[in-house]
């Protein structure tokens, strides 16, 4: 048995050369002990120059403390060299190839599956190239457009997009897919007006992407989720009785936010915005004025001032000559404040509150006493499709005496503040065949 060594890079190891029989035909072979994993491991060759290059490379591993480079075999640096020469046709290196392959993996798609991907976006891939964006950069850019919109309306979109970026906000907006979406919707116990709100926000989210090319042109996950049926809103309304209390007992400085809400039909929203101007205008007219800025959901209207409510409007202007500035004071008016205004209703008025009741007491009331669909219509800022659905049958349901007495509920509050010495007259029952709530 003869013994060479072998010396590189100031590390020595030793070459065994070992001569065997086989069915009497000698054999030699050189052997290399290999101790750089802390376990003896022997390489064998056939003749002494690839026995010495073995040797060589154990020392350069141990030497540049790179031994894991021993544990692979030869064929796998064969298949090293390959991928290296097939990347280089592509100025790629064998991490940034492996990198890119997990990404495309991580996307959910089987590694059989990724070259027929390839191919299925080449023949569907938008003609127009997109900015990729993360939801989160999409969200802040989204957001920012909608200071046009209401302080409430910004903070329904701002809570479904909470929602949306809590859940994919780490992900490409063009990474998002129906499926997702809708399996994100059946893990929720939202109502289906929820539902379909939440997918309508969302919806305009991507379309404001869409227009900032930060997705494919059409690209649209929430388009093709079917919406949720919506069951048929069964309106409630309050009667004049209630009407009275609630007008006899209120505090005298929300008066007139309220009896514009009753005996004009406008939204809550709207009245909010009417300045002290306008009214004053109106009581020469005969017709308040609406501007496009006021009415944000239906624009720019003229409503008619009812009998009862001019007489409303001028006892309390006798009473405060010099009011000025908005309709509804600002302590009501400021924030999250007017969501609040009809909980400081129903306190003051010991009613139950109506989710919209004034609102839908006027429409309900004035179909029924002056039969008069289209000046309703012009008035309240609806549609025919919306009376027909929520006030048509409504009408029917109460008599033209109620109507009467609706409009001609005038002035008799006495000089207190909240009127709670007020009796409390007898009501009827509270909403007709509705379920109220304190707002």
């Amino acid at each position: 048995m003869r013994k060479i060594e072998v010396n590189h890079k100031g590390v020595t190891i030793k070459i065994k050369q070992v001569t065997t029989k086989k069915r009497g035909v000698p054999y030699t072979e050189y052997q290399i002990a290999d101790y750089s994993t802390k376990k003896r491991v022997r390489h064998s060759r056939a003749n002494l120059p690839d026995a010495k290059a073995k040797a060589k490379e154990i020392c350069a591993a141990i030497a540049d403390r790179k031994t894991e480079t021993l544990q692979f075999k030869d064929r796998h640096w064969d298949d090293v060299r390959c991928a290296a020469e097939v990347l280089a046709h592509y100025d790629l290196t064998l991490p940034e190839a492996a990198h890119l392959l997990a990404s495309a993996l991580g996307t959910g798609v089987c590694s059989d599956e990724l070259l027929v991907a390839c191919q299925h976006w080449i023949a569907t891939r938008p003609n127009k190239p997109f900015t990729p964006k993360l939801i989160t950069e999409v969200a802040k850019l989204f957001m920012a457009t909608q200071s046009r919109m209401s302080e409430r309306r910004q903070r329904t979109l701002q809570w479904y997009v909470d929602v949306f970026v809590a859940e994919f906000g780490d992900r490409w907006s063009h990474d998002i897919i129906d499926t997702e979406i809708q399996d994100f919707l059946d893990h929720r116990q939202w109502s289906p007006k929820t539902t379909n709100e939440w997918l309508n926000g969302i919806g305009l989210l991507y379309k404001e992407a869409q227009f900032r090319g930060f997705v494919p042109p059409d690209y649209n996950p929430c388009a093709k989720i079917k919406r949720l049926r919506l069951t048929k809103g069964n309106i409630g309304i309050y009667y004049p009785a209630q009407v009275i209390q609630i007008l006899d007992r209120v505090r005298e400085d929300l008066l007139p936010f309220l009896v514009i809400w009753f005996f004009m039909g406008a939204r809550k929203d709207e009245i909010a915005r009417l300045k002290w101007p306008q009214v004053r205008s109106a009581l020469l007219t005969g017709y308040l004025h609406i501007e496009p800025e006021q009415g944000k959901k239906t624009g720019e209207r003229t409503s008619k001032v009812m009998p009862n409510l001019r007489a409303w409007m001028e006892w309390y202007l006798a009473r405060h000559p010099d009011a000025d500035g908005f309709v509804l004071p600002r302590k009501y008016n400021e924030g999250r404040q007017l969501d609040d205004v009809t909980r400081k209703i129903a306190n003051d008025s010991k009613l139950a509150w109506v989710a919209n009741g004034p609102r839908h007491s006027f429409c309900t009331f004035h179909l029924t006493k002056f039969k008069d669909a289209p000046e309703l219509v012009k008035n309240v800022g609806n549609s025919f499709r919306q009376l027909e659905k929520h006030y048509w049958n409504k009408s029917r349901a109460v008599t033209a005496q109620m109507a009467d007495e609706y409009f001609a509920i005038l002035p008799t509050r006495k000089d207190n503040e909240s009127g709670d010495d007020t009796p409390e007259p007898e009501s009827e029952s509270l909403a007709l065949g509705s379920t109220t709530r304190a707002d």
